[in-house]
């Protein structure tokens, strides 16, 4: 499905007319103190306007002004724009001054490289991207750039964050945009952003403005969400809109599910024989869940998936005949085969859209932010959610790429908002039992280690047991295993695809200086393989929100074997953290020929706000500490 374009290095690029002569313009020493501190790049100016024309046309103009203070803030040098068919560049500028505010460098044909854009997964896209390298040498310089755009694609409309990154500061910026008698302007303001101040325009339309002046930089803050996600700024959105002689409106959910519904049906017939083999397949499948997992198997074996949004497909699906016949197809094209398929055996299913960039989705707020679509398949008893391009997906899971999130599911009466579902702590889970011979005169330590991953915390093992094979598996578990100098002697992974699919990780393992001797005494940590890896800064002046993004379960057992004529001397007491970011136990067990440690850990996923900070820090400290906790052997 065609993504909605604000590409990283054109966040504040502009057009407009520079002057040839060399006049002084922009010095940094212009720039007010006040907000130098913490900046590794100064937004000078930035305007943009957007001009809607009728409902398939706006001319869209940025003028931008950005100084480079440091190494860090360099990738405002390199400009850009994307363009398509529906995108059309009219001019394109950009000029180079040094500290002094003397032009050094303006953008000349010659270093504008025109490259295809290509976002994940695409292999055809009409989208292209004008961009060029003005970085200069000499710190701080400043780089003005400006251009138009005219719009032909007015189911997007701008969204305006004057402060989107950390450690850049904001002297001037403004958005304007103007908008027709007959096509009323929707918005929404963000994080405490003012009303707009408004105008009448001659023709009786209404012109809209926002302003912001020296917003200080922000510094990045541990466990905070992007800047952008919590700034202050304003979404703007039609209520009807026109693509390529497509009418529609945003106006609400139902409205716009209703025209990407309209948009994409009767798209879905199959040819004869593919309708055969649906029949025998399912026919003697009483359970409809089973014929659902057969169907959604059958596709998978008989597709790939591949990226293609020219022009209108970028939201028109290929005709289901298509995908049969050729055997690929992008998300729309796929989630629509398996719809027929469904729809032959008698079973209903429908699209849906999601946006798996940001889960946050303003019910409230229509506005078309999706990049992705899915299938849904309703049943009495449950709800079937399908991802539909990938051939090795267990049935029924989204993962965190779709999880959790509102999506709008269309259906011939319109769209309707509704979630998917979250995967909890419980279906998180790694459970975890080792085995630990010491070697009481080395030290070292034979560890036989069993480990399930379930939910969230199996995506990555499944992707390494799928896609490397057996010496880049080891490696990576060379890479990723937190544990003093060790040796690999044998493992395995082994995946089950069920709707909260798992890894099985079987191995064994020489841990070299397992356990410290001192005189008669060996000084053992018995959880190696999970202690606790994050440790917070002190901040007394947080100022963002902290967020907890997945919630899991952790269980570890850990069966130490006393070495042949030691006892144990001390063993950790049994410890208890509960707060509100989760609980955490540990126990340990002694028996004549070992120690038994078991250790249990539960966050759910969560947003805190910022004043919680420090209970968060004081948490993450006391779990540390506890995950150190050492078994001390004395000789007999």
């Amino acid at each position: 499905m065609k993504t909605y374009f604000i590409s990283c290095f054109l966040v504040f690029l502009g057009w407009a007319k520079i002057p040839t002569v060399c006049a002084q313009k922009y010095p940094v020493s212009a720039i007010p103190d006040s907000i130098k501190a913490n900046a590794h790049s100064v937004v000078r100016l930035y305007e943009e306007s957007f001009e809607v024309i009728n409902a398939g046309t706006a001319k869209h103009r940025i003028h931008a002004v950005i100084t480079v203070l440091d190494a860090r803030g360099q990738r405002h040098a390199t400009v850009g724009t994307t363009y398509s068919k529906m995108q059309k560049i009219n001019d394109m500028e950009a000029v180079v001054y040094d500290a002094m505010g003397q032009q050094v460098k303006r953008l000349r044909r010659a270093d504008i490289v025109d490259v295809n854009y290509s976002s994940d997964g695409q292999l055809f896209q009409d989208v292209k991207v004008k961009m060029a390298d003005l970085k200069y040498s000499l710190y701080p310089y400043t780089v003005e750039t400006t251009y138009e755009l005219t719009e032909t694609n007015l189911l997007f409309y701008p969204s305006w964050f004057p402060q989107d990154e950390f450690n850049t500061s904001v002297e001037s910026s403004r958005f304007d945009i103007t908008v027709p008698a007959n096509l009323p302007l929707r918005y929404k303001l963000v994080n405490g952003l003012p009303e707009p101040t408004k105008e009448t325009t001659p023709d009786g339309g209404t012109a809209y403005s926002w302003q912001a002046h020296n917003l200080k930089a922000r510094t990045r803050e541990e466990m905070a969400a992007e800047i952008h996600e919590k700034g202050t700024g304003v979404y703007t959105a039609p209520n009807d809109f026109e693509i390529q002689g497509y009418k529609g409106s945003m106006q609400s959910w139902k409205t716009l599910g209703q025209f990407h519904y309209d948009l994409n049906k009767d798209r879905d017939a199959l040819p004869v024989n593919v309708q055969t083999e649906v029949k025998v397949l399912v026919a003697n499948e009483k359970d409809p869940i089973a014929k659902i997992k057969k169907l959604y198997e059958y596709m998978q074996s008989k597709t790939r998936y591949v990226g293609i949004q020219l022009g209108i497909g970028g939201w028109q699906t290929f005709e289901a005949q298509v995908v049969a016949d050729k055997g690929y197809g992008d998300c729309k094209a796929l989630s629509n085969y398996m719809k027929a398929l469904l729809k032959a055996a008698g079973i209903p299913s429908f699209q849906a859209l999601v946006n798996a960039d940001e889960p946050d989705t303003d019910g409230a707020f229509p506005l078309s932010r999706f990049n992705h679509v899915i299938l849904c398949v309703p049943q009495p008893q449950d709800t079937i959610w399908l991802e539909c391009t990938s051939q090795r997906n267990p049935f029924g899971y989204l993962g965190d790429f779709t999880g959790d999130r509102n999506v709008l599911l269309l259906t011939p009466q319109g769209g309707k908002l509704v979630r998917t579902p979250q995967y909890k702590p419980n279906d998180n889970r790694q459970l975890r039992n080792v085995v630990m011979t010491l070697d009481a005169e080395s030290g070292a330590a034979k560890m036989e280690v069993v480990s399930t991953y379930t939910g969230l915390q199996q995506d990555t093992r499944s992707s390494i047991a799928e896609d490397l094979n057996a010496e880049d598996q080891k490696q990576w578990l060379y890479k990723n295993l937190r544990l003093p100098s060790f040796e690999i002697q044998s493992f395995e992974l082994k995946t089950r695809k069920d709707r909260i699919p798992s890894v099985e990780e079987k191995l064994l393992l020489l841990v070299r200086q397992c356990a410290t001797k001192s005189g008669t005494r060996l000084f053992v940590t018995p959880n190696l393989l999970t202690a606790w890896p994050i440790t917070l800064p002190p901040n007394a002046k947080r100022t963002i929100d902290m967020e907890w993004e997945l919630g899991f379960y952790d269980a570890d057992e850990v069966h130490l074997k006393i070495p042949t004529g030691y006892k144990v001397e001390y063993a950790p007491a049994a410890q208890k953290i509960e707060t509100k970011f989760g609980k955490y136990a540990i126990a340990t067990e002694v028996k004549a020929d070992e120690v038994i440690y078991k250790r249990e850990m539960l966050m759910p996923k969560g947003t805190y706000s910022a004043a919680f900070y420090g209970s968060m820090v004081d948490f993450f400290k006391k779990v540390a500490k506890a995950d150190k906790a050492q078994v001390v052997l004395v000789k007999q």
